[in-house]
């Protein structure tokens, strides 16, 4: 039987593998100002090295995907528009 539990904290080469970016894409959405005061949870230094906390960060990108969702589109706003 394989243990599928979400690891608590992880590298952040890991995450994003686990999320399927770039490694250094975490890392420039931690300069991210609005990503931050949206909640982006930054990482834990140990020893100069950095990792995430795994049930927050996709917490996040699961809130911030369901927000995007959301939003209507540009595209669906000329289909309107043209029923009109």
């Amino acid at each position: 039987m394989t243990d599928t539990a979400l690891p608590d904290w992880e590298p952040n080469a890991k995450f994003a593998e686990r999320i399927g970016v770039h490694p250094k894409t975490p890392k420039r959405w931690d300069r991210d100002q609005e990503l931050i005061n949206d909640g982006w949870p930054l990482p834990a230094n140990v020893n100069g090295y950095l990792f995430r906390n795994v049930p927050a960060s996709l917490a996040f990108l699961h809130k911030r995907a369901l927000a995007s969702l959301a939003r209507p589109t540009k595209q669906s706003d000329r289909a309107v528009q043209e029923e009109n």
